[in-house]
């Protein structure tokens, strides 16, 4: 945060001179002013902070994933994600607890430091600091940051805050580029590996995109690197050594993620791969894009072709446009060389979450009218509105349309059910994350373990507390209900210890989904009192 009031008090000390350039500074004044830009991003953070607390009590499976994970601290927690969140996760949950408030704040701490950090790389990058507020604020009509961040996504929101810090870094450095800098650099790639492994774009993107402009070469083709090239390797060698000692690597865990199982001609997965890039790169910016250029399309054609008016304003375009290409070159090339076909629009944070200061860097050499910003603040007053409409709606219409209904889980309910069969603290040995991770929320003294996972995962049973014994708990709605009770049985025996011959009191418990009259979450349970090993 240092920086970031640092780059805002440079940008500020500049004003003066910018207003100069001939840009109507009269009109919307208030957006080239840090103060009311950090009070309309706290006041939008909070609004949805908020409305997720009050919308339910259940955690989504996101957030239960990661509630569950946070038990306690380890180099890595599952192959196919970092363990970054899950880091920030763990005091945050010490502090208040497991659950739905602790998720929350960790994710609205990371989308805060997204939106801060990109509004001050705009001001590094605008000569227009109005346009550095319009750029921020078009993070809320990009559907990832506007509806999706809210509800879901906990590894893409730490990947989205170590991109916008990087980002603000490589500005930062362009201008000063002490060994400082460069070790600044080197520690938030590092934390952005440990975000989410698609990061690498990013940190292989960038040094691209400088070798390719003469201005930024010198850069990279300095021994400084060295020191950000160490400092990232400090971050992200633990895990990486954790993930080889369990037999797994980054090519490893690309290659199952984006690859398809089956094997096809190399013309039908270049076909496939690139129909899903393609779609993934033109799903990742809407609403934004086709908006913004309806309002200042005419600008950014024309701005295109004319020179930046100063040095800072000529940043954007000429590294950050770079940088886009590279990035979206690298997407492609996984395509022949791991057979990627399964790109997904929320994995275009390293190419295009810079994009709307890139467009908008275009469009502000011709200077925006006043209608055209009064027109855009208002298509972004009516989408904020529109989405903050949208997840009431979305609660509110109820479980007939809920599909998988995670969200009207009643866990509440069902904890009580759980109590009253006797147990209260122990081991539980879950069926998947979800249910892991809402019973670890109401069992925070417990010890939750998902079979899915090795028994290295999860920490071990504590010898000195009480406990009630080891509860197995699982869907009991469905057909394979009993395949699934048979395999938490053999987790326990094989893994936690629990005896051959121990004994059990069974039951079923069920509940109405949150909100309905008639749809009823079931769960089968086995309770063990004796005999129970390390499953205690």
């Amino acid at each position: 945060m240092q920086f970031a009031a640092k780059a805002v008090g440079q940008t500020a000390q500049g004003s003066t001179m910018r207003s100069s350039l001939g840009t109507p500074q009269t009109a919307f004044a208030w957006l080239a002013s840090p103060p009311i830009i950090f009070a309309l991003i706290a006041a939008y953070l909070i609004g949805h902070f908020v409305l997720r607390l009050l919308l339910s009590p259940t955690l989504g499976m996101d957030d239960a994933e990661q509630t569950l994970f946070a038990q306690h601290w380890a180099f890595g927690y599952r192959f196919r994600q970092p363990p970054l969140f899950t880091w920030i996760l763990l005091p945050v949950t010490a502090l208040v607890g497991p659950g739905v408030l602790a998720t929350s704040l960790v994710r609205y701490l990371l989308l805060g430091i997204t939106f801060i950090f990109i509004y001050c790389t705009a001001r590094q990058c605008l000569s227009d600091q109005r346009m550095a507020g319009l750029a921020v604020l078009s993070l809320t009509l990009i559907y990832v940051f506007g509806y999706y961040a809210h509800h879901d996504l906990t590894h893409t929101t730490a990947l989205s805050a170590t991109i916008a810090l990087a980002l603000y870094l490589a500005v930062r450095l362009a201008r000063n580029p002490s060994w400082m800098a460069y070790f600044l650099l080197g520690l938030v790639f590092g934390l952005g590996l440990l975000s989410k492994w698609n990061f690498v774009m990013l940190a292989i993107g960038l040094p691209i995109a400088c070798l390719l402009h003469p201005k930024f070469r010198s850069l990279i083709l300095t021994p400084k690197l060295l020191i950000a090239m160490a400092s990232m390797a400090v971050i992200v060698t633990p895990t990486a050594l954790w993930m080889t000692v369990h037999g797994q690597s980054i090519d490893g865990v690309s290659s199952h993620i984006l690859s398809r199982s089956s094997h096809v001609d190399h013309l039908a997965l270049w076909l496939e791969g690139g129909y899903a890039l393609l779609r993934s790169i033109a799903l990742f910016p809407l609403p934004f894009l086709p908006l913004f250029l309806l309002v200042f399309g005419q600008n950014v054609l024309a701005g295109v072709g004319k020179p930046a008016p100063t040095q800072q304003a000529s940043l954007a375009p000429s590294l950050f446009g770079r940088l886009i290409l590279v990035t979206l070159a690298l997407h492609a090339l996984l395509i022949p060389l791991v057979g990627a076909v399964n790109f997904t629009e929320r994995w275009m944070h390293p190419a295009l979450m810079v994009l709307p200061i890139v467009l908008i860097a275009f469009a502000e050499r011709m200077m925006p009218s006043k209608r055209q910003i009064a027109l855009y603040l208002g298509i972004i007053a009516i989408l904020v509105a529109v989405a903050a409409g949208a997840r009431l709606y979305r609660y509110s219409e109820g479980v007939d349309d809920c599909g998988r209904c995670r969200e009207f889980a009643p866990f509440a309910e069902l904890a009580e059910g759980i109590r009253d069969a006797g147990f209260a603290r122990g081991t539980i040995i879950a069926d998947g994350m979800h249910i892991g991770g809402n019973l670890r929320m109401l069992f925070a003294e417990s010890r939750v373990v998902d079979p899915a996972f090795p028994r290295t995962l999860w920490p071990d049973a504590d010898k000195d507390s009480a406990s009630d014994g080891c509860l197995l708990i699982w869907r009991a709605d469905g057909d394979t209900s009993d395949e699934r009770r048979d395999l938490m049985r053999a987790y326990a025996k094989q893994e936690l210890g629990l005896a051959e011959s121990a004994t059990f009191s069974e039951g079923r418990l069920n509940a109405l989904l949150l909100g309905s009259l008639e749809r009823r979450y079931v769960l089968g349970y086995e309770l063990y009192r004796e005999d129970t090993g390390g499953c205690r």
